[in-house]
């Protein structure tokens, strides 16, 4: 099962293993935009709630089948604070905000849009649990930790250095690497699917970015 989290709604998929599409599900959810040059979701409802009523309506639509496993790609960057409970304290950002004070650029991993974003949100929420992108948070829902995968943390440099996170680039905007979530290499289990959900069991990948999953499926 491929979960998306998009612009304006959050898709998902189940395919067979000759890659037919057995069912589908779609999640409208708000895209906030309160002033010019903001771009942001929010994100208990786009990357927590949107997700696992995505994986619910999918598994309903199962005959025959059980989920093997799940994977959620969403764009970057984004990121939000969160509290202990992993629910937002902050708007969620999205790439392109302009309250980060960075311009966009064409490649995110490039610019340091997503420290910029850091920064904000440490200025918001000084004492957060933590900060996470949108996969973070989706996993989180989905598996009870917040994890994310090697391509999604690539689109974050400098603060992830090819290994994991750089303590002096975090401190640098003001929060320590212990409140970022947890990297798993992009081909390993992140862990499963929490019991009690839907598809409980099922393993459950770190994530991935929008643009990379497109790259694979164009042969790219």
């Amino acid at each position: 099962m491929g979960v998306d989290i998009g612009t304006t709604s959050v898709k998902a998929v189940a395919a067979d293993g000759d890659g037919t599409v057995v069912a589908r599900a779609r999640v409208p959810h708000d895209l906030v935009v309160s002033a010019p040059g903001e771009l942001a979701h929010r994100p208990d409802q786009a990357w927590r709630y949107g997700v696992r009523r995505a994986l619910a309506q999918v598994v309903s639509g199962l005959t025959g089948h059980d989920v093997a496993a799940v994977d959620v790609a969403a764009m970057v960057p984004s990121l939000c604070a969160v509290d202990s409970a992993g629910s937002a304290l902050t708007p969620g950002l999205l790439y392109g905000d302009a309250r980060a004070g960075r311009p966009a650029g064409a490649d995110p991993s490039q610019g340091g849009e997503l420290l910029a974003f850091l920064a904000w949100c440490v200025g918001e929420a000084p004492h957060a649990h933590g900060y996470w992108p949108a996969q973070a948070m989706a996993n989180h829902a989905l598996g009870g930790e917040a994890v994310i995968d090697t391509v999604t943390a690539m689109t974050a440099l400098p603060l992830f250095d090819y290994e994991g996170w750089d303590p002096q680039v975090a401190a640098r905007a003001g929060t320590g690497v212990d409140r970022l979530p947890r990297i798993v290499p992009g081909d390993q289990p992140a862990g499963r699917v929490a019991a009690g959900l839907p598809a409980g069991g099922a393993l459950l990948g770190g994530g991935t970015v929008d643009a990379f999953a497109e790259q694979i499926v164009s042969g790219a």
